[in-house]
Protein backbone atom coordinates (compact mmCIF):
# COMPACT_ATOMS: atom_id res chain seq x y z
CA UNK A 1 0.00 0.00 0.00
CA UNK A 2 1.32 3.41 -1.32
CA UNK A 3 0.31 6.52 -0.20
CA UNK A 4 -0.94 7.16 -4.06
CA UNK A 5 -3.00 4.28 -3.65
CA UNK A 6 -7.07 4.64 -3.90
CA UNK A 7 -8.93 5.19 -0.54
CA UNK A 8 -10.60 1.83 -1.91
CA UNK A 9 -7.75 0.09 -1.12
CA UNK A 10 -8.46 0.50 2.88
CA UNK A 11 -10.38 -2.22 4.41
CA UNK A 12 -13.99 -1.41 5.31
CA UNK A 13 -14.01 1.41 2.33
CA UNK A 14 -16.95 0.48 -0.01
CA UNK A 15 -18.42 2.23 -3.06
CA UNK A 16 -20.51 4.44 -1.09
CA UNK A 17 -17.86 5.93 1.29
CA UNK A 18 -15.26 6.11 -2.03
CA UNK A 19 -18.25 8.35 -3.29
CA UNK A 20 -19.29 10.49 0.29
CA UNK A 21 -14.67 10.89 0.08
CA UNK A 22 -14.82 12.22 -2.94
CA UNK A 23 -16.95 14.77 -2.38
CA UNK A 24 -14.82 16.78 0.29
CA UNK A 25 -11.74 16.05 -2.92
CA UNK A 26 -10.15 12.65 -0.94
CA UNK A 27 -9.51 10.17 -3.55
CA UNK A 28 -5.90 8.88 -2.42
CA UNK A 29 -4.65 7.12 0.94
CA UNK A 30 -2.47 10.66 1.16
CA UNK A 31 -5.15 13.28 0.66
CA UNK A 32 -6.98 11.24 3.31
CA UNK A 33 -4.50 11.96 5.30
CA UNK A 34 -4.08 15.63 4.80
CA UNK A 35 -7.70 16.44 4.80
CA UNK A 36 -8.41 19.24 7.92
CA UNK A 37 -11.84 19.33 8.98
CA UNK A 38 -13.69 22.88 8.37
CA UNK A 39 -13.13 24.01 12.08
CA UNK A 40 -9.51 22.63 12.12
CA UNK A 41 -7.31 24.49 14.92
CA UNK A 42 -4.08 24.46 14.23
CA UNK A 43 -2.07 23.76 17.49
CA UNK A 44 1.42 24.45 16.91
CA UNK A 45 2.80 26.43 19.57
CA UNK A 46 3.77 30.52 18.03
CA UNK A 47 6.04 32.89 19.81
CA UNK A 48 4.87 36.01 21.01
CA UNK A 49 6.21 38.09 18.47
CA UNK A 50 4.37 36.24 15.57
CA UNK A 51 0.64 36.22 17.52
CA UNK A 52 -1.75 39.10 15.66
CA UNK A 53 -4.44 40.38 17.95
CA UNK A 54 -7.57 38.28 18.55
CA UNK A 55 -5.69 35.31 17.26
CA UNK A 56 -5.98 31.64 18.25
CA UNK A 57 -2.97 30.48 19.54
CA UNK A 58 -1.04 27.80 22.04
CA UNK A 59 1.52 29.34 24.10
CA UNK A 60 4.19 27.00 25.68
CA UNK A 61 6.03 27.95 28.93
CA UNK A 62 6.36 27.96 32.54
CA UNK A 63 3.58 28.51 35.15
CA UNK A 64 5.18 31.10 36.93
CA UNK A 65 2.02 31.76 39.73
CA UNK A 66 0.19 29.55 41.36
CA UNK A 67 -3.18 29.59 39.58
CA UNK A 68 -5.99 31.35 41.45
CA UNK A 69 -9.72 30.60 41.36
CA UNK A 70 -12.26 33.30 41.84
CA UNK A 71 -16.15 33.14 42.08
CA UNK A 72 -18.44 35.55 41.03
CA UNK A 73 -21.91 35.04 41.51
CA UNK A 74 -23.52 31.77 41.01
CA UNK A 75 -22.14 29.26 38.86
CA UNK A 76 -19.10 31.98 37.83
CA UNK A 77 -15.60 31.63 38.49
CA UNK A 78 -12.45 32.59 36.90
CA UNK A 79 -8.82 30.98 36.92
CA UNK A 80 -5.80 32.98 36.57
CA UNK A 81 -1.92 32.51 36.52
CA UNK A 82 1.09 33.96 34.73
CA UNK A 83 2.66 32.08 32.40
CA UNK A 84 6.51 32.62 31.69
CA UNK A 85 7.82 32.37 28.27
CA UNK A 86 11.32 33.22 27.39
CA UNK A 87 11.64 36.65 28.92
CA UNK A 88 8.26 37.62 28.83
CA UNK A 89 5.17 36.97 31.45
CA UNK A 90 1.65 36.09 29.88
CA UNK A 91 -1.40 36.88 32.30
CA UNK A 92 -3.59 33.59 31.63
CA UNK A 93 -7.66 33.08 32.25
CA UNK A 94 -9.82 30.72 32.15
CA UNK A 95 -13.45 31.42 32.65
CA UNK A 96 -15.57 28.84 34.46
CA UNK A 97 -13.07 26.03 34.23
CA UNK A 98 -12.18 26.23 37.98
CA UNK A 99 -11.12 22.21 37.76
CA UNK A 100 -8.50 22.90 36.33
CA UNK A 101 -6.79 24.85 39.42
CA UNK A 102 -6.20 21.01 40.88
CA UNK A 103 -4.08 20.35 37.03
CA UNK A 104 -1.73 23.61 36.67
CA UNK A 105 1.40 23.68 39.49
CA UNK A 106 3.66 26.80 39.42
CA UNK A 107 7.15 25.59 37.79
CA UNK A 108 5.46 23.09 35.58
CA UNK A 109 5.90 23.13 31.28
CA UNK A 110 2.80 23.64 29.84
CA UNK A 111 0.57 24.79 26.65
CA UNK A 112 -2.14 27.08 26.43
CA UNK A 113 -4.45 26.99 23.66
CA UNK A 114 -6.64 30.25 23.95
CA UNK A 115 -7.52 34.07 22.47
CA UNK A 116 -4.70 36.18 22.46
CA UNK A 117 -5.40 40.03 23.31
CA UNK A 118 -2.33 41.72 21.87
CA UNK A 119 -3.49 45.07 23.27
CA UNK A 120 -3.21 43.72 26.73
CA UNK A 121 -0.97 41.00 26.12
CA UNK A 122 -2.89 38.24 27.88
CA UNK A 123 -4.63 35.02 26.77
CA UNK A 124 -7.71 33.92 27.62
CA UNK A 125 -7.66 30.19 27.56
CA UNK A 126 -10.06 27.76 26.24
CA UNK A 127 -8.15 24.26 26.57
CA UNK A 128 -4.71 23.32 28.68
CA UNK A 129 -2.35 20.50 26.82
CA UNK A 130 -0.07 18.93 29.09
CA UNK A 131 3.24 19.67 27.85
CA UNK A 132 5.20 15.77 26.98
CA UNK A 133 2.53 13.89 28.38
CA UNK A 134 0.22 13.92 26.14
CA UNK A 135 2.20 12.83 23.46
CA UNK A 136 4.03 9.74 25.32
CA UNK A 137 1.11 6.85 24.04
CA UNK A 138 1.71 8.16 20.03
CA UNK A 139 5.63 8.09 20.51
CA UNK A 140 5.70 5.27 22.40
CA UNK A 141 3.44 4.01 19.42
CA UNK A 142 5.71 5.03 16.91
CA UNK A 143 8.43 3.74 18.34
CA UNK A 144 7.21 -0.06 17.80
CA UNK A 145 7.23 0.41 14.05
CA UNK A 146 10.55 0.32 11.66
CA UNK A 147 7.98 1.76 9.24
CA UNK A 148 7.17 5.47 7.62
CA UNK A 149 4.40 7.54 10.16
CA UNK A 150 2.04 7.21 6.85
CA UNK A 151 1.83 3.02 6.92
CA UNK A 152 1.21 3.46 10.61
CA UNK A 153 -2.27 5.55 10.08
CA UNK A 154 -3.11 2.94 7.11
CA UNK A 155 -2.69 -0.02 9.33
CA UNK A 156 -5.16 1.52 11.93
CA UNK A 157 -7.49 3.33 9.54
CA UNK A 158 -9.16 -0.47 9.49
CA UNK A 159 -11.77 0.55 11.35
CA UNK A 160 -12.13 4.26 11.05
CA UNK A 161 -11.34 6.57 8.10
CA UNK A 162 -12.33 9.71 9.92
CA UNK A 163 -9.67 12.49 10.80
CA UNK A 164 -11.13 12.98 14.62
CA UNK A 165 -11.44 9.32 15.42
CA UNK A 166 -7.36 8.61 14.39
CA UNK A 167 -6.56 9.66 17.61
CA UNK A 168 -9.27 7.58 19.54
CA UNK A 169 -8.31 4.79 17.87
CA UNK A 170 -4.62 5.31 18.44
CA UNK A 171 -4.91 5.35 22.23
CA UNK A 172 -6.89 1.88 21.71
CA UNK A 173 -4.48 0.46 20.30
CA UNK A 174 -1.83 1.30 22.75
CA UNK A 175 -3.93 -0.15 25.59
CA UNK A 176 -3.73 -3.40 23.35
CA UNK A 177 -6.79 -3.42 20.82
CA UNK A 178 -5.32 -5.24 17.70
CA UNK A 179 -5.69 -3.99 14.22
Amino acid sequence: MSLSDSVQVLPGVGPKRVDALAELGIHTIEDLLTYFPYRYDDLKSKQLNEIQDDEKVTLRGTVATEPVVSFFGRHRSRLAFRLLIENDVVPVTFFNQPWLQKQIAAGEELAVYGRFDGAKKTLSGMKVIQAAEAWTPFIRLLNRFDSQPFEIWSRLLGLSIMMTSKRCYLLQFEQGTSY
